[in-house]
């Protein structure tokens, strides 16, 4: 589902549309929330069913932050970088190169995860939500973590929505030149984010 809503949301990159471009952002939000959601489950259940010990899932999720998040967001941007500027394929090659890499990962997850359904029978997931709202009303923490998480995301997606003519003061987003590419300006945030 991931790799085909993310990939979905790349392609429509190619439409000088507004409402394609929109549909590919709102696209690109229901990828992340899989991506922060559903791996994350998945990892979850498949480190508890091997039987190992809890401990070891915060350094797993550590490495996945600092190696997953962090330094492939710096090498994407590197990647993108070279893609546009160097071999001047044309400032949509990033995205083009990521449905690449997409659909790379999603064979090999399909040919070497094995499937995690979770709780299954009939009202298994109503059962999951029932109590997911019983716990957000008894424990008001747990409603401001959510609350919090949400307008992290919100800023975060503002930002995405925005940075490319916040960084171009001078209107070199809509063709004038630029000093620093997008790539770059993509990395650099990164890097400083991981120091």
């Amino acid at each position: 589902m991931y790799v085909a809503t993310y990939s979905l949301s790349c392609i429509t990159k190619h439409s000088p549309n507004y409402y394609v471009l929109m549909i590919g952002r709102l696209l690109g939000g229901i990828a992340t929330s899989l991506l922060f959601s559903a791996f994350e489950s998945w990892a979850v259940a498949a480190h508890t069913h091997a039987g190992f010990q809890d401990s070891l899932l915060s350094d797993l999720f550590t490495k996945a932050v600092f190696l997953g998040n962090g330094l492939m967001a710096i090498a994407s941007g590197l990647l993108g970088n070279i893609l546009v500027e160097s071999l001047h394929l044309g400032p949509v090659a990033p995205f083009d190169a990521a449905v690449v890499v997409l659909v790379v990962g999603g064979v090999m997850i399909q040919l070497t995860w094995e499937e995690n359904f979770g709780e299954r029978g009939a009202g298994a997931m109503v059962g999951q939500f029932k109590k997911a709202i019983i716990t957000i009303h008894q424990d008001p923490r747990v409603a401001l973590l959510g609350a919090s998480q949400a307008l992290f995301e919100a800023s975060m997606y503002t930002f995405v929505f925005l940075w490319t003519p916040s960084l171009s003061p001078d209107g070199e987003w809509l063709g004038r030149p630029q000093a620093g590419s997008a790539g770059s300006r993509q990395g650099v945030p990164q890097i400083s984010r991981q120091l």
